[in-house]
């Protein structure tokens, strides 16, 4: 279990996932026990989103918070995408228009958020140079800020909007051991298994291996399968350089007791930490310990959430507030109006007078 930690987001206290019918909540339990409760959600907009994460929140005794929201791979739209290098500004306008073409809406009404990759692309034939390698993700901007405005209608103040796949890598495990060698960092979805090569604090290359990983199923098998093609890729791609450590985040204990073993059978001399450890005796250890990951920050925590209008009873109090200070302005203009006139009388009465 990752230890207690002040978060890096704002004042969030809690993380909000939501997946294809299902939404979980949790709560870490700074100074206590962490809380961790699942719920379906019956329809798609962003309103039964909301819906669902109040009645789940409600039916364990707690309250909506200011929270960190996670939306899984499948509520986004992710590519590789190639750019030549470019100004900044030309680069962001290009990422622009490629995730309009993603989304199939305009630009202004997308949101986006890119990575670089560590890896480059031959360029096309006939030019000169390299291509530069982006990993972009993108959704229509009505549906992120259609999930703020009507989780915030149910109490729940969202503080950063998260791509799941990213989730992971925001692990203090993984900020704090980064000493330039290449690793290979493993995060264990609901329905899937991210696996990301980075190094020097920058992701080269990222793949996702669909399925749940429970007792029985192959992609386990599977998963050390791609950590050896992962390998042999790096190799080449660093001209001889191994990757140094894999970094597997939210397995549970039962599983990474035969995990650990494999992978350290598959990459020789590669180092392997399996977070939560098998003293873990939590419940679902392993999804707390990733989840929890979302409330640090870092250089790979995407945030797409969107601008929200101020809330009504907001906007209100600040329309009255604002009125306040016209109407006490207004009254202190007439009071001072009242005193100049005086003055004015009392200077011509003693004009008058020595006249």
């Amino acid at each position: 279990m990752p230890s207690p930690q002040n978060p890096k987001v704002g004042r969030a206290r809690a993380v909000l996932f939501v997946g294809p019918g299902q939404v979980e909540w949790l709560e870490p339990g700074f100074g206590g026990d962490p809380v961790l409760a699942r719920g379906a959600v019956l329809g798609s907009t962003p309103g039964d989103v909301a819906r669902a994460a109040l009645e789940l929140v409600r039916s364990i005794g707690r309250k909506p918070k200011d929270c960190v929201l996670v939306l899984a791979d499948e509520l986004l739209k992710e590519r590789v995408v190639p750019l030549a290098p470019m100004p900044d500004r030309e680069r962001r306008a290009a990422l622009r228009r490629k995730a309009a073409n993603l989304t199939e809406a305009k630009e202004r009404a997308t949101v986006l958020g890119a990575l670089r990759l560590g890896q480059e692309a031959p360029a096309q034939p006939g030019t000169e140079g390299v291509l530069e390698k982006w990993l972009l993700v993108a959704r229509e901007r009505s549906y992120i800020a259609g999930l703020q405005l009507h989780l915030r209608r149910q109490g729940f103040r969202v503080r950063r909007v998260l791509p799941a796949r990213f989730v992971a890598l925001c692990h203090p495990a993984v900020l704090s051991g980064d000493d330039g060698a290449a690793r290979v960092v493993v995060g264990i979805e609901p329905e899937a298994a991210i696996m990301s090569l980075i190094r020097g604090g920058r992701l080269v290359h990222q793949t996702v291996l669909q399925g749940r990983f429970e007792p029985g199923s192959s992609l386990g098998t599977t998963l050390v399968q791609e950590l050896r093609g992962l390998d042999l890729f790096w190799r080449k791609a660093s001209r001889g350089e191994s990757v140094s450590e894999v970094l597997v985040l939210g397995i549970e204990p039962i599983d990474s007791a035969s995990l650990h073993p494999a992978i350290c059978a598959a990459l020789p001399g590669t180092c392997a930490s399996l977070h939560p450890d098998t003293a873990a005796l939590l419940p679902d250890a392993g999804r707390i310990e990733v989840l929890t990951a979302a409330l640090h920050g870092g250089p790979f925590a995407l945030d797409l959430a969107v601008p929200l209008p101020p809330r009504p009873r907001s906007l209100a109090v600040l329309t009255g507030a604002l009125g306040l200070v016209a109407a006490i302005g207004g009254v202190f203009g007439i009071h001072q109006l009242e005193l100049q006139r005086e003055t004015w009388r009392t200077a011509t009465q003693s004009v008058d007078g020595q006249a």
